[in-house]
């Protein structure tokens, strides 16, 4: 039976691995924190659920469609009320167009993150949580994988890479380091720098607690700046979500801008509590003064300023090295992402069948 390693349990890697499910391919799924859905990510403290990373999944394309409402269960998914409305970098709000109309905004009771659970638990993967990939070695035509304990795994005869692209560029430089054969060390040093041409965003989440309500001017979940102009990249009214806030309390999600969070990444994001809460009062018209808790989130790799050139990528198929997620959709979107996924899994079954 071919053998194949997955490089992260995000959507794009878990996509992949239930797309193969029902194929004669041993997958073995290795993800270094201890979940799955990467940076569709959920907490639960103080006595709510919120989603501090991806804010809900649109179905991108009628594949995503049918896998959100035909293939997965829908118990717990459901419509968040409302529509995204955009303010521009003075803060004005506006409604959607007409002509724009208003995208679907979907998630589930508890957390965005189930989407990732439901797909990893349908999948006929072996997965091994806390353990992150250092290296990739070749023997015999066949790959091997090296984690950061020293720990050996394989052989694989193929390897499906989706960590965001900075850290999938250091995976390749370091692998074309170790490589003996000078043809194939070529290919992977030429494909760690198609990878790392790629540059990501990095930013910081606020949340807030309240025990009062939030006013708001509009029939809106979440405010979404279009311009790129103002410090504030999103303000999410995440009590609007099911099952999300007790009785009574509000959660707001503060999502800070690519440009505003650069300088600014190294340090603690709770040193700018007051300035996140200063941002979003202005837009949102009142007070954020006062929340009965907090949390915060240093998103290093957030999204992808651009995608990768995906016809270069595509040539690691003849060393059966694959590649998938935002950076190769080339937008930091859940529908994209899990799209790449289904692409690469449509590739490496026709490479390994």
């Amino acid at each position: 039976m071919a053998r194949l390693a997955i490089v992260g349990a995000g959507l794009s890697g878990l996509a992949a691995a239930w797309s193969l499910r029902s194929h004669p391919i041993d997958i073995t799924l290795f993800e270094k924190s201890r979940g799955y859905s990467g940076r569709a990510a959920t907490r639960g403290k103080y006595g709510a659920r919120y989603d501090h990373g991806a804010n809900f999944v649109t179905p991108s394309s009628d594949r995503v469609r049918s896998l959100l409402f035909d293939q997965l269960p829908t118990d717990s998914l459901a419509q968040i009320e409302g529509e995204v409305w955009s303010f521009d970098a003075s803060g004005r709000i506006e409604k959607p167009s007409a002509a724009n109309g208003s995208t679907e905004s979907w998630t589930y009771e508890r957390g965005i993150s189930t989407l990732g659970k439901l797909l990893g638990r349908r999948t006929s993967a072996q997965t091994l949580m806390e353990t992150r990939v250092a290296q990739l070695g070749r023997s015999n035509g066949r790959w091997r994988v090296t984690d950061t304990e020293a720990g050996s795994h394989g052989p694989f005869d193929a390897v499906l890479l989706t960590p965001p692209a900075p850290q999938t560029a250091t995976l390749l430089k370091d692998t074309a380091a170790a490589l003996s054969e000078a043809r194939l060390t070529d290919q992977v040093a030429s494909l760690a720098d198609v990878v790392d041409d790629v540059r990501y965003h990095a930013q910081f989440t606020y949340v807030f607690g309240f025990d009062r309500t939030i006013e708001r001017a509009g029939p809106y979940h979440g405010l979404l700046n279009t311009d790129g102009g103002h410090d504030i990249a999103w303000i999410g009214f995440e009590h609007d979500k099911p099952a999300r806030a007790p009785d009574g309390e509000n959660i707001i999600v503060i999502q800070m801008s690519p440009d505003w969070t650069r300088s600014r990444v190294d340090a603690d994001p709770d040193s700018f509590l007051p300035a996140a809460k200063e941002h979003a009062s202005d837009v949102l018209g009142v007070s954020l003064k006062r929340p009965t808790w907090y949390d915060t989130q240093r998103w290093r790799y957030s999204m992808p300023a651009e995608g990768a050139n995906v016809e270069a990528l595509a040539d690691g198929a003849d060393a059966g090295l694959f590649f998938a997620g935002d950076y190769v959709a080339g937008v930091g979107r859940i529908g994209p992402a899990i799209e790449t996924g289904l692409d690469a899994a449509a590739r490496i079954g026709d490479h390994l069948l």
